[in-house]
């Protein structure tokens, strides 16, 4: 039987808690262009051992299949790709499968710069923590213009918190979009859906294994003004992951449910 969770109200709170060191973060220092030895060392330690061995991981332990990577062909400059967060390491999807060519930044919640362990593969993978004072939201945004003129592609998660195992869509955040009008790049939506295991992959591991379904790249609607241009986006970008998850549905590993429903079917489980 499914494994039950109860769903908060709002669709779009976090979930997934884990224990955070008690750290303060220079985010002047985290957004900071790094200079040309700092680069490189990064450049090297990504592509000689953290790929490779988190494509490994993903591949062999995730069993991640990817489909649709040929709408990443011929993409010139920077790029947003976004989508649905479901699992705990579905940050590295985009870095490992999806850019070859291109370095990706991947934006993530403060709080994964404060777990152990985690926080060092974020250093090392040039994640970027999203901002809390004004002052810091405006380094934030100059660092995503930075990479997206360097021709990067930059990873957000819009439904803006995790929910493992979620075999739905939630209502989106308009972050994502206001990037990409802002700064005339392209929308890239992938979608990340669940398989039940069988036959050797259940020898690896019992939980689900994880599809990656890339989309067409999806550009602003100039003829309308800059307001209506991240809604249209975003409302492109919700269907258009909607008919993927249409055509290719998720199997359902945890069931989420309302507070009063997980109350009922907990008391009946008891009996």
């Amino acid at each position: 039987r499914h494994k039950l969770v109860c769903m908060p109200e709002d669709l779009n709170e976090d979930i997934y808690h884990t224990r955070v060191l008690d750290i303060k973060l220079n985010y002047k220092k985290i957004y900071k262009k790094p200079n040309a030895f700092t680069r490189a060392f990064k450049y090297i330690a990504q592509k000689c051992i953290a790929l490779p061995l988190l494509y490994l991981y993903d591949k062999i332990y995730l069993g991640v299949k990817v489909k649709g990577k040929k709408n990443l062909k011929g993409l010139k400059g920077g790029a947003i790709t976004i989508s649905n967060h479901v699992h705990y390491v579905d940050w590295s999807v985009c870095p490992v499968f999806l850019s070859k060519q291109k370095s990706v930044v991947v934006v993530t919640l403060k709080d994964n710069f404060k777990i152990p362990t985690v926080r060092h593969l974020c250093k090392l993978y040039g994640c970027l923590p999203l901002a809390e004072t004004p002052s810091d939201w405006v380094l934030f945004y100059k660092c995503i213009k930075r990479s997206l003129d360097e021709g990067k592609i930059v990873h957000l998660f819009p439904e803006a918190s995790l929910w493992p195992y979620y075999n739905k869509l939630r209502p989106f955040k308009r972050g994502s979009f206001y990037f990409a009008v802002k700064y005339n790049v392209p929308i890239i939506p992938y979608l990340i859906t669940f398989r039940k295991p069988k036959g050797i992959e259940k020898l690896v591991r019992r939980a689900p294994r994880l599809n990656i379904i890339v989309g067409e790249p999806l550009y602003a609607n100039a003829s309308l003004d800059s307001k209506q241009q991240i809604e249209d986006l975003s409302q492109r970008a919700e269907q258009a992951m909607q008919q993927m998850l249409d055509e290719n549905p998720s199997y359902e590993y945890y069931r989420y449910v309302s507070e009063e429903e997980f109350n009922r079917i907990r008391e009946e489980r008891k009996k």
